[in-house]
């Protein structure tokens, strides 16, 4: 039906190509081909754009050496460039910059342009290759923004080289002034910053923006907040950090910049470890009031708050609040908050909740839970725990019993114990279980809490006849 039209305009069919799914356009090409339709570079550079949107990068590579054999075509800078950002979409880094060797070899004089050396740029920062990186950047004559975006990035994730990142920041404004800078290249160095705990850094990068004619957005100062957060923890500052947070919060909202549930996670978590706990519920209050949706992180990060206050009661409120659909790292914060307030029956009350829930329990639920029955002196009711929903009681397939977290092999001491009592007669595969979580826990027991290893003697005795090795 098209072949007319087509015939005598070849843009036509690059426009219909454009909009195509990866197989539908290279089917298309094939039936061009057969119809005796003009195949160009174009057409094939069009499909194989298409396959960055699938993550055929495959096939991207397919379309390109089938070029001058298939389609009587060569392929050209945009069809490497193409397939060079097909690859770098699917973390194909490696064959990206084998692409654009291949550049440099195959094009003779058609030398790889400021694109292609940002899509390589680009695949080395999504795999934390932040050398490659810079030796790209430093390896062209004429570096862009876009490139040292790209490579700023490359420093952010490649472990937080924030001092990579900031040397790259100084040198793209003193040396290329020409090269304008942008949000996204800030937000990279802030990001770089954050990373490893140079807060700091950060904050000077997002008070410096303005002068710079720079408008930071949301991820400027989630970055900062982040930073903060962490650089806090890291650096022994726990107490004060929290003001920061709440004055980065306030300034968004006098610049009238839109905060997101990222931006009040890191506030609230820094309240939390700051010890600010009726700061921590405030933010949380506030999300529901701007509109934001609160997360796991939200709620577990406030209802921790609450645990080392013991407001026990703050946490059963914000429980209430809390909607379905979260994974059980909130519903974990709300049984630790009623084992350390000695709430035993909140506790076992909300681990038995969370399968009706479809929050399927897991290590950290059960032995919070059995924690707070532990303190109360509930040893039976300890033991039937092991018996709920999916309740994380038993060893991980796929993982031997010395490879196993400290909480991991007290639960699993908790469901021999169990069985050895529902049990007339002792099985020698438990006794041999018995024997290897024993020796395991040996090995860490400078791991264990006190009363975690306590548990632990009690139930390989009671599941075995290792009275010696307990000992």
């Amino acid at each position: 039906v098209l072949a007319g039209p087509w015939r005598s305009s070849p843009q036509a069919a690059t426009a219909v190509l454009k909009g195509l799914a990866t197989d539908t356009a290279e089917e298309v090409l094939r039936c061009m081909q057969a119809s005796q339709l003009e195949v160009n570079q174009f057409h094939c550079t069009c499909v194989i754009s298409s396959c960055r949107r699938s993550d055929g990068w495959q096939q991207a590579l397919g379309i390109l050496a089938q070029m001058p054999a298939c389609y009587s075509v060569q392929a050209s800078l945009a069809s490497y460039n193409a397939a060079m950002a097909a690859c770098s979409r699917a973390g194909q880094w490696q064959v990206a910059l084998e692409l654009l060797q291949a550049v440099h070899e195959k094009l003779g004089s058609l030398a790889p342009s400021a694109i292609s050396y940002s899509t390589a740029i680009g695949a080395c920062a999504q795999a934390g290759q932040w050398q490659l990186a810079l030796e790209l950047l430093f390896g062209f004559s004429d570096p862009d923004e876009f490139m040292y975006g790209a490579a700023i990035s490359a420093c952010e994730k490649g472990g937080g080289q924030w001092d990579k990142a900031l040397g790259l920041l100084s040198h793209l404004s003193m040396a290329s002034r020409r090269i304008p800078l942008n949000v996204i290249i800030h937000n990279s160095a802030i990001s770089a910053c954050e990373k490893a705990g140079r807060w700091r850094c950060a904050l000077e990068l997002l008070h410096g923006m303005p002068r710079r004619k720079l408008t930071p957005n949301v991820v400027s100062y989630s970055a900062a907040a982040s930073a903060c957060e962490k650089g806090a923890q890291a650096q022994g500052l726990l107490s004060s950090q929290w003001r920061i947070a709440m004055i980065l919060l306030n300034n968004m909202q006098e610049l009238r910049v839109t905060s997101n549930a990222i931006t009040y996670n890191s506030a609230i978590s820094t309240c939390e470890k700051g010890g600010q706990w009726q700061q921590a519920v405030l933010l949380l209050r506030n999300m529901a009031e701007r509109m934001i949706a609160p997360t796991d992180i939200s709620y577990s990060a406030a209802m921790s708050a609450c645990k080392a206050a013991c407001q026990w009661q703050v946490t059963q409120s914000l429980l209430t609040q809390m909607p379905t659909g979260l994974v059980a790292s909130g519903y974990n914060a709300a049984i630790s908050c009623f084992a350390q307030c000695k709430q035993w029956q909140l506790a076992v009350s909300v681990l038995r909740r969370m399968p009706g829930l479809r929050v399927a329990p897991d290590e950290i639920s059960f032995t919070s839970a059995v924690s707070a029955c532990e303190e109360a002196k509930k040893w039976e009711l300890s033991l039937n725990l092991l018996t709920i929903g999916r309740a994380a009681s038993t060893r991980p397939r796929g993982r031997e019993v010395e490879d196993l977290a400290p909480a991991e092999l007290l639960a699993l001491s908790w469901r021999l114990a169990k069985q050895k009592q529902s049990s007339t007669s002792r099985s020698p595969a438990a006794e041999r279980e018995a024997r290897q979580v024993a020796e395991a826990a040996a090995l860490q027991a400078g791991s264990f809490r006190p009363k975690d290893l306590a548990s632990l003697l009690w139930a390989l005795a009671e599941s075995s006849r290792l009275w010696q090795m307990c000992r």
